[in-house]
């Protein structure tokens, strides 16, 4: 059990960390709504500013 302990300790010491995560967002949009844009980041979510229903 103290090999097994001590190889974690190594492989948690020695390893990189990279994040797996990565932000992905689905919209459905009704086709009567116009000039809707994303946001330019993406903390942006929706710009609404321009944005009229037909």
């Amino acid at each position: 059990m103290d090999l097994l302990i001590e190889a974690e300790q190594i492989l948690i010491e020695d390893m990189p960390v990279v994040p797996v995560y990565y932000l992905c967002l689905d919209y459905a949009i009704n086709p009567k709504y116009k000039g809707l844009a994303r946001g330019k980041t993406p903390i942006q979510d929706m710009d609404l500013y321009w944005t009229y229903i037909e």
